[in-house]
């Protein structure tokens, strides 16, 4: 496979997990919603609001990974996305909590195994955002004219 038809495959399943997760979610936004609950002082209602909202971006991310429709902006999101969910997971990871990721389907929680994926799943986020941005930004119309 080449290189090209990897970043394809990266942001395909990239964007299908983001996809999937935040259909699931939707779907049963009380599981989702419970990692909230145990990591901030919320209501149970402003943390299924929270859930939704989320849950949303996530679709919207996934389709647009999917699509191939600004690329960059799903990809900064996702990593931003996992990034939180990793630093997460080492708060709890002395005592893992239901993080919900998959709504009621799966029972995960904020283990090894939770920091293991979403650090694998961070990784190819990167990879998705460094392929999605231009190799050279233009740095020389940023400077300010010199003094004379």
């Amino acid at each position: 496979m080449t290189t090209r038809g990897l970043l394809i495959a990266a942001r395909i399943l990239l964007g299908s997990v983001f996809f999937l997760s935040g259909i699931l979610k939707l779907l049963s936004p009380d599981a989702a919603s419970g990692l909230i609950l145990h990591l901030f002082p919320v209501t149970p209602t402003l943390a299924k609001t929270l859930t939704v909202i989320l849950s949303v971006l996530e679709i919207a991310a996934g389709a647009m990974l999917v699509l191939k429709k600004s690329v960059p902006i799903a990809a900064m999101f996702s990593t931003a996305f996992l990034l939180a969910s990793i630093f997460v997971g080492v708060a709890t990871l002395s005592d893992p909590v239901s993080c919900g990721c998959f709504g009621a389907l799966t029972d995960s929680k904020t283990d090894e195994f939770f920091l293991l994926r979403n650090a694998f799943l961070f990784l190819i986020s990167m990879v998705v955002l460094r392929s999605s941005l231009p190799d050279r930004i233009d740095t020389e119309s940023a400077h300010a004219p010199p003094l004379a």
